[in-house]
């Protein structure tokens, strides 16, 4: 049985713990609408506050179809509004169950949306 030869680690290299986040996206590729609660939305600035409502009031059935939470940059697969995220954003945990059936099920599609868009620029 061969061994897997791995590359010492250098100072500048870093290592990432398996329960840290990766920055892939999975976790926001399918929320549809970011789960505030009401006490939430009342202390966000008036412009994130207003996206909010406006797609409760316009598109109330986003939350129940497989759709990227609407402050989720596709291209970047960060959150536009991380500093003020909701608190059940807050408490996802990465590495978790969850996160992992959530790699294995957007990750794919995230990053063919990624490569496409390269070849239209």
């Amino acid at each position: 049985m061969a061994r897997e030869i791995t590359k010492p680690k250098g100072r500048g290299d870093r290592v990432t713990p398996p329960e840290e986040c990766h920055r892939c996206g999975a976790c926001c590729a399918n929320v549809g609408c970011p789960p505030f609660r009401r006490e939430e939305i009342a202390s966000l600035h008036a412009e994130t506050r207003y996206i909010v409502e406006w797609f409760e009031r316009h598109d109330p059935q986003r939350d129940q179809c497989v759709t990227p939470c609407y402050f989720l940059n596709l291209a970047t697969r960060k959150c536009l509004i991380y500093e003020h995220r909701p608190q059940a954003c807050r408490d996802f945990r990465p590495a978790s169950h969850l996160c992992k059936e959530h790699r294995r099920a957007f990750v794919p599609c995230l990053d063919q949306f990624t490569e496409s868009m390269k070849t239209r620029h």
